[in-house]
């Protein structure tokens, strides 16, 4: 996993369990769900004074991209996938 993402120096060994108990979903996969709820809803709203997209961030993110004229299955935003463009 280091060489993939390149994530550290030294590497980070993900079978130790200070990694494990480091809790860092974006880099080691890890958490509990009720971490994992909590950074989504930060994305879109405020948990306990904490927002990490401001209003306008999320509604650029949210925003179809994409080619005109290319047909495909779904839609795109800035990251997440905004859902199917019909029942292919």
């Amino acid at each position: 996993m280091n060489r993939a993402f390149g994530l550290s120096t030294p590497d980070i060994d993900f079978n130790a369990p200070e990694a494990q108990a480091a809790e860092i979903p974006s880099s080691n996969g890890i958490c509990t769900a009720d971490g994992l709820a909590r950074l989504y809803a930060c994305l879109i709203g405020e948990v306990d004074g904490v927002r990490i997209l401001d209003a306008a961030t999320l509604a650029d993110a949210i925003t179809e991209q994409g080619l005109p004229g290319v047909s495909r299955p779904h839609r795109d935003g800035l990251g997440p996938r905004l859902g199917r463009t019909s029942a292919w």
